[in-house]
């Protein structure tokens, strides 16, 4: 799920530890945003949708999950069209699985 663990912490300067910390926490916030991403589409509410997305997406990114960082660009993206479409309702629900499979991977 995660690209090269040794390059990323060669780019952020942590231990091995530190960052699988981090990959935890971040694992339980992507939780938490993404039943935050389920309401708001429930209730078609696009700009919490994109902005939802969006902090998924830099902190994914930062700690390079990169399949959970690219869903959550292609829902911030999709949003950004105005409408709540099925495409964007999919790929909350990629998201979520993603989140779970980091989860497990992490263990």
């Amino acid at each position: 799920m995660t690209s090269n663990v040794n390059a990323i912490l060669q780019r952020l300067g942590i231990s091995k530890e530190i960052y699988y910390e981090l990959l935890s926490d971040f694992v339980g916030l992507a939780q938490e945003k993404y039943l935050q991403l389920e309401k708001a589409a429930e209730q078609n509410l696009l700009e919490e949708i994109k902005k939802i997305a969006h902090s998924i997406k830099g902190s994914a990114a930062n700690l390079g999950v990169e399949l959970i960082a690219e869903t959550a660009k292609k829902i911030e993206t999709d949003a950004a069209t105005g409408e709540c479409s099925e495409r964007v309702k999919e790929n909350i629900s990629v998201l979520g699985r993603q989140i779970i499979l980091c989860k497990n991977e992490k263990q």
